[in-house]
């Protein structure tokens, strides 16, 4: 279901991987602060840094298994407070209100 999996999956599942790594990355910078020092650190290390699950878990010296586990556990975690929460939501659509009032702020501004 992570990085690794994308191998088995082509090329399609390699886009699909990057929009969950992209999604992932997303959910954290909203609500990241949320996590532990440990769900941070992994998660950095696996959107941002690039790192696999090997190579994270060579570093935190556990199984790729359980970093794997920690993932999906903190991705459940960070979707769910968008599901409460909807700031991603709120967010693209007061991206999309400002664009609005830009456009139309420009349109009156050659008249």
């Amino acid at each position: 279901m992570l990085r690794e999996n994308t191998l088995q999956q082509g090329a399609g599942g390699a886009q699909v991987e990057t929009d969950r790594i992209v999604r992932l990355g997303l959910l954290y910078d909203f609500y990241g602060s949320l996590l532990t020092e440990k769900q941070r650190s992994v998660v950095e290390r696996y959107c941002f840094d690039d790192l696999s699950l090997a190579e994270i878990s060579a570093e935190e010296g556990n199984s790729r298994q359980a970093v794997h586990d920690l993932l999906q556990r903190v991705e459940e975690l960070l979707e769910n407070y968008e599901a409460r929460l909807a700031l991603i939501k709120k967010y693209h659509a007061n991206q999309k209100i400002i664009s609005e009032i830009l456009a139309s702020a420009n349109r009156l501004a050659r008249v």
